[in-house]
Formats: structure tokens, sequence, C-alpha cells
């Protein structure tokens, strides 16, 4: 097909080929005589790969001929082994090419796509007509769940609803919208594993029986050995709540005496200073040894709490850490454990907000403030 005119000759890499200068032909998307309803989906693969365009009525019809078929299938599919399960697509057409490339052949091979074919993605369209094409030709091989941006209130936070418009216009956007009503939201394969798209909600928890999994501690320890740091604390904590006990009773030995019994006992102790001078020597001794026992305490508490500190900053790092390694340098620096460890949780604060359905009225205020 001919390619989009360059007359100032100023395309900056012309090594790459120019997009189709027209959509696709109907003879060409269409060219089944004998049955003009299923589209040649390799002739599309092609035409979309090159960023061709096809026209809005050969898009209706795409999705009208898809929907013949998706309205007789259950909510709840039941598919037998083998089949490839194809993840989020989220408007990467090309990855979607891959995907094919090293799926399998669609022919022989069941496909079950989870959802979330559109947003975030610049060709989200591309990817729903490749998908329809394919769904045509192979009902009985490739199945499509719904994902949580199938949705109006989904597709209008993020960008496909002004990818639809930009490409084509409402009207595409709000059949499309229809459209993802009749997709199924789950399956079964081999009656033993469920598949659907982000799981079960919570709201559903005490409508089924079952079993608390049990907590697994890091690399399999032991209880014992995994709450060595968390004892070794405590028992110097009650080590040095002792000795000092100790020290205060010493210091205040001479609570419940009055002035007067005080002054006697310090009279009596000038008046018999070299006699008891060897005993005040002894409990100086003493004393200095229970100090210095409470800094020694203390000082092994304040370790044992850094060495706890430290071996559950190492843990939280390595389950977060996508093969559980944690980069080269970390552990030299207590400082840079906190920070990579502060930041991750930073970030995954900050994206929180990403994670929750939009609320349909503040997108609308949104968009209206910013178009003033």
């Amino acid at each position: 097909m001919e390619t989009l005119i360059d007359p100032k000759n100023d395309r900056h890499v012309k090594t790459v080929i120019a997009p189709p200068h027209k959509p696709l032909l109907k003879n060409l998307m269409w060219p089944n005589k004998n049955n003009i309803n299923k589209p040649d989906w390799k002739q599309l693969r092609d035409h979309l790969s090159k960023e061709g365009r096809i026209q809005k009525e050969d898009l209706l019809k795409l999705i009208l001929e898809c929907n013949k078929i998706m309205k007789n299938e259950s909510n709840l599919l039941s598919l037998q082994d083998p089949v490839t399960v194809v993840g989020d697509i989220h408007g990467q057409f090309y990855d979607l090419l891959k995907i094919l490339e090293v799926g399998g052949n669609l022919q022989n091979t069941k496909y079950l796509f989870l959802g979330d074919f559109v947003d975030r993605g610049s060709f989200s369209i591309e990817v729903l007509i490749l998908l329809y094409a394919i769904k045509i030709n192979y009902p009985n091989t490739v199945y499509f769940l719904r994902g949580n941006h199938e949705c109006r209130q989904m597709t209008s936070f993020f960008n496909f609803r002004d990818e639809c418009k930009y490409k084509y216009d409402q009207e595409v956007y709000d059949i499309l919208m229809d459209q993802f009503d009749y997709i199924p939201l789950s399956c079964i394969v081999n009656g033993k594993f469920l598949a659907l798209h982000e799981g079960i909600s919570p709201e559903l928890r005490n409508q089924f029986n079952y079993t608390q999994h049990p907590y697994l501690l890091p690399h399999f320890m032991d209880i014992f050995t995994w709450s060595i740091p968390f004892v070794s604390e405590k028992i110097t904590e009650m080590l040095f709540v002792i000795l000092r006990q100790e020290q205060d009773n010493n210091s205040d030995s001479n609570d419940g005496l009055n002035n007067d019994e005080i002054q006697q006992l310090q009279d009596f102790s000038k008046n018999n200073a070299a006699k008891y001078n060897s005993v005040d020597l002894e409990f100086s001794k003493k004393g200095d040894v229970l100090r210095n026992k409470i800094k020694f305490v203390s000082k092994m508490m304040k370790m044992q709490k850094i060495l706890r500190q430290e071996s559950e900053t190492i843990v939280k790092l390595k389950g977060q850490c996508p093969d559980n390694k944690i980069p080269k340098g970390i552990l030299l620096n207590t400082d840079a454990m906190n920070n990579i460890l502060s930041s991750y949780t930073n970030a995954k604060k900050a994206d929180l907000v990403n994670e929750k359905r939009p609320d349909i009225n503040n997108t609308t205020v949104q968009k209206q403030n910013i178009k003033k």
C-alpha cells in the first residue's frame, strides 16, 4: 500500500518506513467472498504494525461480529490445558505481536487474555482491532476476560477515551464501552484453577470457606532462630532495669531519715573516719563496679537494638527486590539501607492514588479546570 508522501524530504530517520497513506481497503480486510464477515487478520496485523488505520465502518462491523460471538459465551468460561494465558497488554500493540509470535500457533493453541487491553499505551485501538479479528477467526481457541480497565470510569480517567476521539470519534468510544459489557469475567482451567483479572473482591471474603495460609518466616527459619535478636534485646533491657534499680536503691538508702539523724551520722563518720575509711573505700569500689556494669549493659542494649533493626531492614529490602537479592554496597552503610527503604515506601505511598478506582466526578472537574 502507498505510504505517506514526504514532499519536503524532511524525515529525520529515513530508514523507518512511513505509515500507510490511506486506511486499509475493504477488499483487503474482508477478502473471503464466501464468508464476508471473517476478516483477514494477518493482513490486518501487518497493516497495523506499520501504524496504519482502518475505516470507521470496518471497525464497527468488526465490533458487531465479535459481539455476536461473545453474547453466546458464559460469564464463567471453562477450558482445558494446554492454554496460553496472557496478562495485561495496556495498549502495547507491538508487545502483543511478540506474544502471538512466541505463544503458539492460533490454529491449534488456546489463548486466554486476562483483560486490561486498553489505557496507558498509545495503541489501544490497534490492540482491540487485532484481538477482535483473531476472535472472529478463532472463536473456539481464543478467549477474553474483562479487566478493571474495560469500563467507562477507568477509560475516561486514563487515555483511552482521548485516543478514541483522536483516531475516530465519540461514537466509536461509546460502542466500544458497550462491547466491553459482553466480555466474560472469569475462567476455570482444568476444573482446578480460577483465572480472572485482579482477583476476588475483599467484600466477598465471608462468602467462601478457606484455610488460613501458614505464615512462613524468611528463608524458612524456625521461630527460635528468627527471634534471637528480639530475645537478646529484651534480656538486655531486663538486666539494665535490674542494675539501674539496684543503683537507685543504693543512692536512696538515706530515705526515711530526718535531718537530725543525718547530721548525727555525718558527725559520727567524721570522728571515726580512720576507723571506717577502709569500709567506705570498699563501698566506693562496689559503686564503681555497679556503674560500669550499667554502662556496659546499656551499650549492649543499644547494640542489640541496632542489630535487630538492621535485621528487619534487610528482610524488608529482600522482600522488595524482584530477585530477593540486595544490590551490592547497600550493607556497608546503615543510612543507605534506610534511604532505599524509605524511598521505596514513599514511592509506594505516592502511587496509591493510581491503584484505586478513579472518581468520575473529580475527573470531570479536573478536565474542566485544565481546559480553562
